[in-house]
C-alpha cells in the first residue's frame, strides 16, 4: 500500500532490517494461476483511502535450471491501476520464514498508466510494498487462539501471528506492529493483516494504519504484465 509520508522513511527502515525475516507475508507457494484478493483500507492521520490489493501465480520460468515463479501483487484503486510489480522468483526460496519476493531474480514495475521497467529488487520497485510484505521481526508468535474469516466456501479458521519491526537512523524513527492471519487453505498462506506505523521525524509523529481484508480468491489468473515471461 503506498502513502507519500511513509515512502520517505521506509527506505531507511527495509535496508537497516533487511536480515530480519521471521514472518513475511507472503511465504507459500500455491499451485500456478491462484490468486487471491485482499479489501485494503488505509488511514494515514485520519485521510482514509480504500483500495484492492491482489497476489498471483503468473507463470513458470526455468532460469539456467533453477525453477522460478512469476508472482505479481497488484494495488487497483476501483478499475484504475496504481501499482504492480510482478517478481520471478526461485521456488526454492519459498517456505516457512523465508521472504521469496525480497529473493527474486527479476523485478519490474508499472506505475499507474507508466510503461513497465525492471529494477533491482523490491525494495527499489516500492518501498512501502516492500516494508509491509517483510512482515514483523523477530519477536513474532503464534498467539494461541484462532480467528475465524468469512470465505467463498464459508468460515476458515486461522492462525494468528503478531509481531513488531522498529528501527531508529538519523532523525528517523520508524515502529510497525503487525497482525497477520495465516492459513494454509489461502494462496500464498495469507488471509488477513492488520499492520500500524508509527513514524518520528525530527520529533515529530504521525501514524499510518492498513487493514487487509481477504475478499477472494480463485484460479486461472491473468498477469497485468503479460509481456513480461
Amino acid at each position: 500500500m503506498r502513502t507519500r509520508n511513509l515512502a520517505a522513511a521506509v527506505v531507511v527502515f527495509v535496508v537497516a532490517s533487511s536480515s530480519v525475516r521471521a514472518e513475511p507475508l507472503l511465504q507459500t507457494l500455491p499451485e500456478d494461476g491462484e490468486w487471491v484478493a485482499f479489501q485494503g483500507n488505509v488511514d494515514e492521520n485520519g485521510q482514509k483511502q480504500s483500495l484492492t490489493w491482489t497476489v498471483k501465480a503468473v507463470g513458470k520460468k526455468d532460469v539456467a535450471g533453477v525453477a522460478c515463479r512469476w508472482i505479481e501483487t497488484q494495488v487497483t484503486d476501483g478499475e484504475k491501476n496504481q501499482i504492480v510489480i510482478k517478481c520471478l522468483v526461485p521456488e526454492s526460496e519459498f517456505g516457512k520464514g523465508k521472504h521469496p519476493l525480497g529473493s527474486a531474480k527479476q523485478v519490474f514495475v508499472k506505475r499507474g498508466e507508466e510503461q513497465s521497467m525492471e529494477v533491482a529488487n523490491l525494495l527499489a520497485a516500492d518501498p512501502p510494498h516492500a516494508l509491509v510484505l517483510q512482515g514483523p521481526g523477530a519477536d513474532a508468535k503464534k498467539l494461541d487462539q484462532k480467528e475465524a474469516i468469512e470465505t467463498q466456501t464459508g468460515k476458515l479458521e486461522c492462525d494468528v501471528i503478531t509481531g513488531t519491526n522498529q528501527v531508529e537512523l538519523g532523525g528517523v524513527k520508524l515502529a510497525m506492529m503487525a497482525r497477520l492471519l495465516h492459513s494454509e487453505k489461502i494462496p500464498f498462506g495469507l488471509a488477513g493483516a492488520k499492520l500500524e506505523f508509527t513514524i518520528t521525524v525530527n520529533g515529530n509523529a504521525q501514524s499510518v494504519k492498513a487493514e487487509m481484508t481477504f475478499k477472494e480468491s480463485g484460479k486461472n489468473a491473468k498477469s497485468a504484465l503479460p509481456d513480461v515471461q
